[in-house]
């Protein structure tokens, strides 16, 4: 794997770089700070498989470089673990709203390190099958980032994201899933440009549904999209579900005039986890994309035909 990493420490540079050598990992880069960074990537023949940021550099921060790389086609999705000596939510919060798919704290913890590169050695050779699965039969159920979104991040990235976050600060915050009923048929006929482009457009109808919330958002693969709410700022579904099939059934006229099969969502309950719950965090995740696959109702139906909105714990 081919490795940038971009501290403005060099000693800290040179003990990651190392920590890497140990593991097996000696095609690695280094620069010291985020505009070097950039000239780096532009300047490199092959794309990186991975680069490692730390959060707090003068000039360009980290957070700001995570989402100039995350938004540059020419690095190919790699994965953005941030490094820091910090902590605090606000960081993390900030590090993965911009794209970041781990955060490690400093100073380095060998095995957590170790774990990461796993992590992206497999996002590698995943990635590696899915180019070559496509070059026979599209299909964009899996593996697909639609980070031109506001505020959605790859489904690994929530994941990490919610495990950061731990038992304790994870019962802040509210999750619900929504599920594309009908994914097969409005596949159909569609090459891998025209899937990703109704699975973006259900996550833009979603984005703008949730105006002026904070919230992070990601697709899980086979039509099913997760949100994440902080509990404190309160959340309300039913004005949300309402925004939303208003806005889908106007998505369903222009796929109509396209001659195209529009998606039918279901919506699922808002559920939290509670502070005696003995599940990991992230199978909050999980309780909401099956409440969305098990559903309440989808925006075929009625408005009076819907049970009424309540949050759910587990």
């Amino acid at each position: 794997m081919k490795l940038l990493v971009v501290d403005d420490d060099p000693t800290f540079t040179e003990l990651m770089v190392a920590e890497l050598s140990l593991l097996g990992l000696n095609n690695v880069d280094f620069v010291h700070s985020g505009e070097a960074a950039l000239d780096r990537i532009a300047a490199s023949n092959t794309p990186y498989d991975c680069y490692l940021l730390d959060v707090e550099m003068p000039g360009m921060d980290g957070v700001e470089l995570c989402e100039k790389i995350t938004t540059d086609p020419s690095t190919n999705g790699a994965p953005v673990i941030m490094v820091s000596a910090s902590s605090s939510l606000d960081h993390v919060d900030g590090a993965f709203a911009k794209g970041a798919t781990d955060y490690l704290n400093k100073p380095l913890q060998r095995r957590e390190l170790q774990g990461r590169m796993r992590m992206v050695q497999s996002l590698a050779t995943q990635k590696h099958k899915l180019t070559i699965a496509n070059d026979n039969k599209p299909d964009a159920s899996d593996l697909v980032n639609l980070s031109e979104i506001p505020n959605c991040i790859d489904y690994l990235a929530m994941q990490n994201y919610v495990l950061k976050l731990g038992s304790l600060r994870i019962n802040s915050f509210i999750a619900f899933g929504i599920h594309i009923l009908n994914l097969p048929e409005v596949f159909a006929g569609k090459d891998r440009s025209g899937q990703l482009d109704a699975l973006l457009d259900v996550a833009e109808t979603i984005s703008e549904s949730l105006d002026g919330a904070e919230y992070l958002m990601s697709y899980a693969g086979q039509g099913d999209y997760v949100v994440l709410l902080p509990r404190v700022r309160g959340f309300d579904g039913e004005p949300f579900e309402n925004q939303l099939e208003t806005k889908l059934s106007e998505l369903a006229g222009w796929y109509k005039e396209a001659g195209e099969v529009a998606p039918v969502v279901q919506f699922g309950e808002p559920v939290y986890r509670n502070l005696f719950s003995l599940r990991a965090p992230d199978d909050l995740l999980d309780v909401a994309i099956s409440s969305a696959r098990s559903t309440r109702y989808s925006n075929n139906e009625s408005a009076a035909s819907r049970p009424t909105s309540q949050n759910r714990s587990f």
